[in-house]
């Protein structure tokens, strides 16, 4: 019987192997930042030819952990709108107080 790594490595004349070998060091990367786990996933399908040929195809896939997205907070309004702030909530009336430079001489007491 013939090794199943002998065949890997002449399909599509050894990039089947550089591509899992890319692959393989991707999903590692993203397993280590991320502190979580993930897949590759190896595919082959053989399908009949004529002459008593054969097609292999191959299909390599990584399911790499994504890092974490920060979420965001929003409000509907009455027009079913998407805004910041909440719509219910009275205003306060704060205003920003321009910075200014002070001659005042600051003293403890």
């Amino acid at each position: 019987m013939r090794l199943f790594t002998d065949v890997l490595r002449e399909t599509r004349n050894g990039a089947l192997v550089d591509e899992c070998s890319e692959k393989l060091n991707e999903l590692t990367k993203a397993v280590v930042e991320e502190s979580k786990g993930g897949t590759l996933t190896l595919t082959l399908s053989i399908q009949p030819g004529r002459g008593g040929a054969y097609i292999l195809a191959d299909k390599v896939v990584i399911k790499a952990p994504e890092p974490a997205r920060e979420a965001t907070l929003f409000f509907a309004n009455k027009d079913y709108d998407l805004q910041r702030n909440d719509p219910n909530q009275l205003e306060l009336g704060v205003r920003a107080i321009p910075d200014q430079e002070s001659d005042k001489e600051v003293r403890q007491i």
